[in-house]
Order: C-alpha cells, then sequence, then structure tokens
C-alpha cells in the first residue's frame, strides 16, 4: 500500500516503517534558516493531507518522513535520558515521564 504524506512524495507503509522515529515533543527548528522554513512548511502542508496522519503519532510520523527525505540527522536516542538514573555526561535532554505521570495521577 501507498501513501502519499507530503505533497507530493509518495512512499510505501512498508518503507516509512523503517524511518527513524523522532521525538516530535521535544523538536527545535531554527526559523531564521532556509533548511528550518522548509521544514516548517512541508510539515505544515503534511498537517492539510488527511492520509500524512494515519497514526495516534501523526505529526511525529510527518516529521520523521520530512526529516529522512531531507537526510537530516536525528539526535541518537542514546543521548535522551527517559530517567533521573540514567543521567550521564552524553545526556542531551531528560525526557521526565514519572514526573508527568505523578502530578497527573495526583489530580
Amino acid at each position: 500500500k501507498v501513501v502519499q504524506p507530503i505533497g507530493s512524495t509518495s512512499i510505501t507503509l512498508e518503507a516509512a516503517n523503517q524511518i527513524p522515529s523522532c521525538s516530535a515533543g521535544i523538536t527545535g527548528i531554527d526559523f531564521t534558516t532556509q533548511v528550518g522554513r522548509t521544514i516548517v512548511d512541508r510539515w505544515y502542508a503534511a498537517a492539510q493531507n488527511k492520509v500524512a496522519f494515519f497514526s495516534p503519532r501523526s505529526d511525529q510520523n510527518a516529521l520523521s518522513i520530512i526529516l529522512h527525505s531531507m537526510r537530516l540527522p536525528l539526535c541518537p536516542i542514546e543521548r535522551l535520558a527517559h530517567h533521573r538514573d540514567v543521567i550521564n555526561s552524553q545526556t542531551l535532554l531528560l525526557i521526565e515521564r514519572e514526573f508527568v505521570n505523578e502530578i497527573s495521577l495526583n489530580q
């Protein structure tokens, strides 16, 4: 099955499943660069296409395909700590889900 998630770019679901997934929730884009503006323009275009949003993580999937098509590297998952106990000298960000879960469970 072929989907057309971004403009005129067609990709099979099997090929899309092989593309590394970015973490859209912690994305930073430099709007002052052509690359940054291109990412945003393509992401916005994907949002207009209902086929682009074929899963519960649609924004992340569309952005992952865009970044992959532009041959832009992702931050290695090893640099994103998912718990305070695994922070080390190579850690770039801490994604603290336990704190969010504790807060939401207490409300």
